[in-house]
């Protein structure tokens, strides 16, 4: 289901707070409320916001909007005249509808609202931190059957049902757009998954997998500039393991990363086994590398997060050697001025523009195991010397009630904000903090009265039709 909301009128824009500039609306509300829904209306309703959304019973039987404006001000909703601070009955009103309130002075001048009627199994969505110098960019959002567009007030641009999971929604640079839904139980008992692609209009034209592998994985895709195809899989398969400790028919999941090209072709394919030690891994499962995140260096080549291992490596991807190791057992690189000198189970390695590393750093699977270093999340930015092998520690953020288990991501925004979606964490859903650790903006999500999990939290620009 693809709901876009337009809204008319001059009080369709947004601000930096995602609010709508009101302050010489001539025909503005002065009270909106919903009653006998199963959420309040959110936000609260403030003069400068144009958009809201609600959770009522299915249908909204028994639930009203009430709406008041000065005198003067005639109020419709949904094409009909309702009266100033008088409930307006939604009855036979379904789910995933847009409430169109538009109201009208004497003189022809009016404004536009929109309230979105969310489906019963779409979370919660509450802001607590917002401030002047948030992104403006929404937020790309994925939960239990849902991919979302999310403004800065909590309020949907966009969303879709999906029968199946769905992760890792956002915006590529040729400006499509992707997430992973989940597609077939595989022979080993492990969920595959496609990656469905959009156009700019969101429309789904296409959906790209591994070939030749038993699986595709959820965790990261990537379209490059030539148009190919990046992903990364679990391929399943039996090795003589009887020299590492091991059976001589032992079960592992190697991660493989794949690049296609768009007739279908392997470009390039290079896999963890004999790259990657398997005798590295810190936690003991069948998929001891864990690729969780690639990102394609300002040389062409591949850095790739290895959370089994608590590594990020360096692909040559024209050899498909490791040019280097960040930390891990075989780790290569000097940490300096970090106080823990160690990566714990990551997500999300990324090079930003200045060259530096920036990662999600859950605090778990660590080497070396270090007592206060574990439960502790952070995410952390590195000076990286390539030639001298050092990492030093320029910038971090960390909240105490914080901690990470899974998942996760961070992202430096074009505002030099820092963005961190918490993953499976904690109450916060995402947090934008300033270059000095100041929250700027944080939102959390909950349904049916628990944490409402996103795997990544991401902002890119609106997209035009929304």
């Amino acid at each position: 289901m693809l709901l876009a909301l337009v809204l008319a009128g001059c009080g369709g824009g947004d601000d930096a707070g995602g609010q709508a500039d009101a302050t010489d609306l001539p025909a503005n509300l002065t009270a909106l409320s919903v009653d006998g829904a199963l959420t309040p209306l959110n936000p609260v309703f403030d003069p400068t916001i144009a958009r809201y959304s609600f959770v009522a019973a299915e249908p909204a039987d028994g639930t009203s909007i009430t709406a008041e404006a000065p005198t003067g001000v005639s109020i419709q909703i949904n094409g009909q005249t309702a009266q100033s601070g008088q409930p307006f009955s939604l009855d036979g009103i379904v789910p995933d509808s847009e409430i169109s309130i538009v109201t009208e002075n004497e003189i022809g001048e009016s404004q536009s609202y929109a309230l979105v009627y969310l489906p019963r199994d779409f979370p919660v969505l509450a802001v607590s931190v917002k401030t002047s110098g948030v992104s403006d960019d929404p937020l790309y959002l994925t939960f239990p059957g849902y991919v979302a567009i999310v403004d800065n007030n909590g309020v949907p641009l966009f969303y879709r049902s999906q029968a199946r999971r769905v992760f890792d929604f956002k915006r590529h640079p040729n400006g499509l757009y992707s997430y992973a839904r989940q597609s077939f139980l595989n022979e080993f008992d492990r969920w595959s998954y496609e990656h469905v692609i959009l156009d700019a209009d969101l429309n789904e034209i296409d959906t790209v997998e591994t070939i030749g592998l038993t699986h595709t994985d959820q965790h990261d895709y990537l379209m490059l500039d030539n148009g190919n195809h990046l992903l990364v899989a679990y391929h399943g398969n039996f090795r003589d393991l009887s020299g590492l400790g091991g059976t001589v028919n032992e079960f592992v999941e190697d991660s493989v990363v794949q690049e296609i090209d768009q007739s279908g072709n392997i470009v390039m394919e290079w896999n963890s086994w004999g790259n990657l030690k398997y005798e590295e891994r810190i936690r003991i499962r069948a998929e001891y590398a864990h690729v969780n995140s690639m990102f394609i260096d300002t040389d062409g080549n591949v850095i790739v997060s290895s959370r089994g291992l608590a590594q990020i490596a360096k692909i040559n991807w024209t050899t498909g050697d490791v040019m280097w190791k960040l930390g891990g057992i075989s780790n290569e690189f000097t940490f300096l001025d970090d106080p823990f000198g160690n990566l714990c189970g990551q997500h999300t390695a990324s090079r930003l523009p200045n060259g530096n590393l920036l990662l999600f750093d859950n605090g778990q699977i660590c080497y070396p195991e270090v007592a206060e270093r574990v439960n502790h999340t952070r995410v952390v930015e590195y000076e990286l010397d390539e030639t001298a092998k050092t990492v030093r520690l320029v910038w971090s953020y960390h909240q105490d009630d914080a901690y990470t288990l899974s998942q996760g991501s961070s992202q430096r925004l074009d505002n030099g904000n820092t963005l961190i979606g918490w993953g499976r964490g904690p109450n916060a859903l995402s947090t934008e903090v300033d270059a000095n650790g100041n929250k700027v903006f944080e939102i959390s999500a909950s349904l049916d009265g628990e944490v409402a999990v996103s795997y990544r939290a991401q902002r890119f620009p609106r997209p035009t039709g929304l």
